[in-house]
This record gives C-alpha cells, structure tokens and sequence, in this order.
C-alpha cells in the first residue's frame, strides 16, 4: 500500500516515508 501512496505521490514525504520503510522493514 506504501508503494501506490509513494507512487501517487499523495505520501510522498519524510513522515509517511519512514513509516512505510519501518513496516515494510
């Protein structure tokens, strides 16, 4: 889910990026 919010750009920021790198870690 990470990935499409990055994709779209609608979740691309440092915030919503370390959360998906931390869940997907």
């Amino acid at each position: 889910m990470c990935d499409v919010i990055l994709r779209d750009g609608y979740g691309c920021n440092l915030y919503v990026y370390s959360i998906c790198i931390f869940v997907l870690a």
